[in-house]
């Protein structure tokens, strides 16, 4: 029941209260009325930070760093609490830095490392999925036959199976296919589809192949190192 001395008041009335990210950078200073909502048609990874926050200006230079590299695929973006106290409390932000990804409205709070690493892989995983998922030998015939021709071409093209042992789909191929969306179709058979990877002699996990015109009896296998191979900046 102490009353905090006058002091004190005045020290928190001179914190800093500036925006740690200039207007030219490459993350987006959000505010009251651009903050991202239901209607949003990004997926967005929002630092909530206050401008005396230590912590917050040691993460200043990775926040900057990955929004270079989630360019084109993720928005990176801030709020400053100090000024848009609305949008924090909204948000139950009662900590800096407190990081969350907004998705179709959606807030998930992201309770990892701070390093550019971890951070990445994280909002990769947010992605929505635009890979098929192939079960049985009757979805692999309609991807292959219906999928499998470039509708911006007049001659067949290429798309992409992975066949991996896992139950989920990794970062780097949501990114893959969110690349190539309208381009090359992608799909995935998971935990070790033996009926699946016979179709197209696939003898080991994880395999990525190219089907050319869905002819499985035209396939070019990929050679290189399939973990964070396709994220961006690799």
């Amino acid at each position: 029941g102490r009353r905090r001395p006058r002091g004190n008041i005045g020290q928190d009335e001179n914190r800093p209260k500036e925006n740690l990210f200039a207007k030219d950078s490459s993350v987006t200073n959000l505010k009251q009325g651009k903050f991202p909502g239901t209607d949003a048609k990004h997926v967005w990874i929002i630092e909530f930070y206050a401008p005396w926050c230590g912590h917050c200006r040691q993460l200043k230079p990775v926040w900057e760093r990955l929004a270079l590299e989630l360019k084109g695929f993720i928005k990176v973006g801030a709020v400053n609490c100090e000024i848009e106290k609305q949008i924090c409390g909204m948000e139950g932000v009662n900590s800096f830095p407190t990081i969350k990804v907004k998705k179709s409205g959606i807030s998930t709070a992201y309770e990892g490392d701070r390093d550019l690493g971890a951070l990445k892989v994280w909002a990769l995983e947010q992605l929505p999925v635009h890979v098929t998922n192939l079960r049985k030998p009757e979805s692999l015939d309609k991807y292959l036959t219906a999928d499998c021709v470039n509708p911006r071409q007049s001659k067949v093209g290429a798309c992409l199976v992975y066949f991996s042992d896992q139950t989920e789909t990794p970062a780097w191929l949501k990114v893959a296919a969110h690349a190539f969306k309208g381009k090359i179709a992608v799909a995935e058979a998971r935990a070790r589809n033996d009926a699946l990877a016979l179709r197209l002699d696939v003898g080991s996990y994880p395999s990525l192949l190219a089907v050319c015109g869905g002819d499985v009896d035209h396939t070019i296998s990929f050679s290189g190192e399939l973990s964070h191979s396709m994220t961006p900046a690799a």
